[in-house]
């Protein structure tokens, strides 16, 4: 009895074995590649082209704003030094025309920071895509079956043999 268990542990362990076979030899090829995109991002000439132009267009939204904004602030400040020899209708009156103000300008400063967004994700479209197909290239170009961003931290520990971000820079800038 014993020697029937044993031999039915001794075929599965072997089955196991060759079942597992094929995994275990897939795993040894898979080679995995890593790249900081956000270095990529801030290094290559077109990033920092594209990271340029959205700079500047921030820079044109806030001085379009600016204005509005220091008088909206020069208003509420006059209103609160006043406050106390207006009449309470006079007083809510301004108030209320202080806040429909505010609104307007929330709206502009929403519409600015859409603005901006759009601007940004048109600038960087195409510099994502020619990163997308350096990566690609180089990855298959190594072999790599796999490659990872580090840029977010999620990676621990990797071999610096298995970093492509200075080649991605440079065929990026190509």
């Amino acid at each position: 009895m014993l020697r029937i268990k044993t031999t039915a542990v001794v075929a599965a362990l072997i089955m196991a074995v060759f079942l597992l076979l094929p995994v275990v030899e897939a795993q040894a090829q898979a080679v995995i590649g890593v790249v900081d995109l956000g270095k990529v991002i801030t290094d290559s000439k077109r990033g920092k082209d594209a990271q340029n132009k959205v700079k500047k267009k921030e820079e044109t939204l806030k001085k379009s704003l600016e204005p509005k904004q220091n008088d909206l602030k020069k208003k509420r400040d006059d209103l609160e030094k006043t406050a106390s020899t207006l009449s309470q209708d006079a007083f809510e009156k301004r108030r209320q025309d202080l806040n429909k103000e505010f609104n307007t300008y929330m709206e502009q400063e929403q519409k600015a920071l859409e603005d901006l967004q759009k601007t940004q994700a048109d600038a960087m479209q195409p510099v994502m895509q020619k990163i997308e197909s350096a990566v690609t290239d180089i990855a298959k170009q190594r072999g790599f079956s796999m490659v990872v961003d580090i840029t977010g931290g999620g990676v621990i520990y990797y071999d610096n043999a298995l970093d492509i971000t200075a080649d991605v820079i440079k065929a990026v800038d190509k």
